[in-house]
């Protein structure tokens, strides 16, 4: 279930980029085209035509936002250690984390349900690290071992909140996601020291 609902994601992902991503730039191409028409002695034009073309802007971010929730594209160009960065960097730039990503390739080859479990992890440690934990510093390490590959994510906040601890969807559905393909997620918390996300997924064959 977990797989048919990725690649439905990606499918939508893929759908919403071809159909909303050419539709949006030949409306800002036309708008350009009109702005660079319009008679100077009509303010109250242009002024309406900026207000269009600044939604038109925010619906372009907004759709682009969809998209990489859906399916990051960074995921499958480059790699998933290049997705976590920016995934990282935005969510740095939103919180004010000092946020560190070390990995030391960029597991591009990675199997494909392999790199978006882990990226999934990922996006849910983050998440609950931005709501609940209060921290100001977040390291995130991938790397390769012997028998698999391991992501461990730690930040320095207050820990996990004893009421999220085995009852939240957000770390039961990490447990499933990773359990899914043979691997084990071990997630360790206590006041003031932290929360430490452990996740391991066994190598492909």
């Amino acid at each position: 279930m977990i797989r048919v609902a990725e690649e439905e994601k990606a499918q939508l992902a893929r759908e919403l980029h071809d159909t909303f991503g050419s539709n949006l730039t030949a409306i800002n191409m036309d708008l350009n085209w009109i702005a660079k028409r319009l008679p100077a002695e009509r303010p109250e034009l242009r002024e309406r035509l900026q207000r269009a073309m600044g939604m038109l802007g925010v619906t372009v971010r907004s759709t682009q936002e969809v998209i990489d929730r859906l399916r990051p594209s960074e995921l499958d160009n480059l790699g998933l250690a290049v997705a976590l960065q920016s995934h990282c960097q935005e969510l740095s730039q939103k919180a004010g984390w000092s946020c560190q990503v070390d990995a030391p390739e960029d597991f591009a080859t990675l199997d494909r349900m392999q790199s978006i479990t882990l990226y999934r992890v990922a996006q849910e440690a983050l998440a609950n690290v931005e709501k609940h934990a209060q921290a100001a510093s977040i390291k995130v390490e991938l790397r390769r071992e012997a028998h698999g590959i391991r992501l461990v994510i730690w930040d320095d906040g207050v820990g996990l909140p004893d009421e999220l601890n085995g009852v939240s969807h957000g770390l039961a559905g990490m447990r499933e996601r990773i359990e899914a393909i043979g691997g084990t997620l071990n997630i360790s918390g206590a006041r003031e020291r932290g929360t430490q996300v452990d996740a391991f997924i066994p190598a492909a064959t």
